[in-house]
């Protein structure tokens, strides 16, 4: 079985492919293209996509036009959803001459892309019943569950998403992270603020994660870590405010 598409495919071809090479586990080696001024065959088991114009052979063949129609003959439109959202521009990013070497990167882009996206969908779960402030100009979240804390590349993945501090719970620690990309007020400055015990906090030197130390107890909850955190940043933009 192959999959035959023409050389001048748009990447609603490649998205087509992309979904029955992945159902079917099948390899590149699969993958036809099809250029004007070369003969090619189709046997009956093969997938044609956008061919529907190209002479063939009665019942040989099966022919797709569109990303809807193979995900409907697959069943499979919950799987492959996330390349609607896929802008038909992202051609415009590759210039390969060989097709098969434009399929192997536009494949690879889906893969990423389906990870980003599963892993937005993951957080977006993790942090659905937690408590969001905007204080100050500056957006914080408080994951305090300790079931489904998160992890550093979650928080990684949230500040990308315009959370300037998270504050969290994981096992027997507790602590707050901020951005390391804007200019925003420092935790060491919020530590100072909140008194947090030297004995039981630990502040990083840049002031951009303070968190309990290890094999000490923490005295406050995340929620309690992030109301103070609050109080703190709108005490900064009073003095702000203030000084204008």
């Amino acid at each position: 079985m192959n999959v035959i598409m023409p050389a001048e495919a748009p990447l609603e071809l490649f998205k087509c492919a992309y979904v029955v090479m992945r159902e079917k586990n099948m390899r590149l080696s699969n993958l036809v293209i099809a250029y004007p001024q070369k003969g090619f065959q189709v046997s009956a088991t093969d997938i044609c996509l956008g061919m529907m114009g190209i002479d063939r052979q009665e019942g040989t063949g099966k022919n797709y036009e569109a990303l809807s129609d193979v995900m409907q003959g697959f069943r499979c439109q919950s799987r492959y959803a996330f390349l609607t959202h896929l802008p038909t521009q992202l051609l415009m990013c590759y210039r390969e001459v060989d097709k098969t070497v434009l399929a192997i990167k536009l494949f690879d882009a889906f893969d990423a892309f389906r990870r980003n996206f599963d892993d937005q969908f993951s957080l977006t779960d993790k942090i659905r019943e937690r408590h969001t402030f905007t204080e100050g100009g500056y957006r914080t979240i408080c994951a305090d569950s300790k079931e489904a804390f998160l992890t550093p590349e979650d928080r990684i993945a949230l500040f990308k998403t315009g959370y300037q501090y998270i504050a969290f719970a994981s096992d027997n620690t507790v602590g707050v992270q901020k951005t390391v990309h804007r200019h925003c007020p420092s935790l060491t400055e919020f530590a100072k603020f909140a008194k947090l015990d030297p004995e039981i906090w630990f502040t990083h030197r840049f002031g951009h994660l303070v968190i309990t130390k290890n094999s000490r107890t923490p005295n406050l909850s995340a929620l309690e870590l992030c109301e103070l955190l609050q109080d703190f940043l709108r005490q900064k933009k009073s003095v702000a405010d203030a000084a204008e």
